[in-house]
């Protein structure tokens, strides 16, 4: 039998709304903290989360969607600022295999690393590792690698080169490390799509790719008819 159940998540109904648009039989559940769409996306039953801008508000609508929804596997989709120019150019996609919360410190009181919890024993989150295999055989013209995630729009070259240097970072955004810690918790899988909105430290304009969340769009029904439990 197949209990598959996907949720997607969103920072913002703008980012949302190519996968808004397309789903069909749509409820909405509107709680305190976020609006959780249900409906059928891609022949497929599915959730979806606008969860809002942030680290907190993304862990509520994670939690929401594992506790009151039951879902089984979690998907996030939005924009993030490139760090390393090296991989990749503003407007590019990005695949997350791992994240980090760059924001959480308890170095000064226990002499552990930035970023590391002790409740699970890791810096590093790992995002689903058969997903990734899977789709890294598909050519989505995607680079791969560390989303740094923190409470924090970075705009500064020294903000960059801390990220880089301190945890390898490649991008960075204010959600998907979080939407992990929780998930992680429940040991529910996540898969995540980025678009390059900037380059920290460019002082460019934000660049908001409605193309290429279209684009992203295909690679989550890749995902969706893929997934195994």
């Amino acid at each position: 039998m197949n209990t598959k159940k996907p949720a997607f998540i969103f920072a913002t109904e703008n980012e949302a709304m190519p996968f808004l648009s397309s789903m069909q039989s749509t409820v909405v559940h509107s709680l305190p903290y976020c609006k959780i769409f249900e409906g059928i996306f891609a022949g497929t039953n599915i959730l979806l989360a606008v969860s809002g801008i942030g680290k907190i508000k993304a862990a509520l609508a994670a939690n929401a969607l594992i506790e009151k929804f039951s879902v089984t596997y979690i998907i996030n989709l939005g924009y993030a600022g490139l760090l390393n120019k090296e991989i990749l150019k503003k407007g590019g996609i990005f695949i997350a295999t791992d994240s980090v919360q760059y924001d959480f410190d308890l170095s000064a009181l226990d002499n552990c690393p930035a970023g590391y919890h002790q409740d699970i024993g890791m810096t590093f989150l790992e995002c689903d590792k058969k997903m990734l295999g899977t789709v890294k055989k598909k050519n989505f013209n995607a680079a791969f690698g560390r989303v740094a995630s923190g409470d924090r729009f970075l705009s500064s070259p020294l903000e960059s080169e801390k990220l880089i240097n301190e945890f390898s970072a490649d991008v960075c955004d204010m959600e998907l490390a979080a939407i992990m810690f929780t998930a992680k918790l429940h040991n529910i899988p996540v898969f995540a799509v980025k678009i390059i909105s900037d380059v920290v430290g460019n002082g460019d304009d934000y660049y908001e790719a409605g193309d290429l969340i279209k684009k992203s769009v295909e690679i989550a029904v890749f995902v969706l008819n893929n997934i195994t439990l």
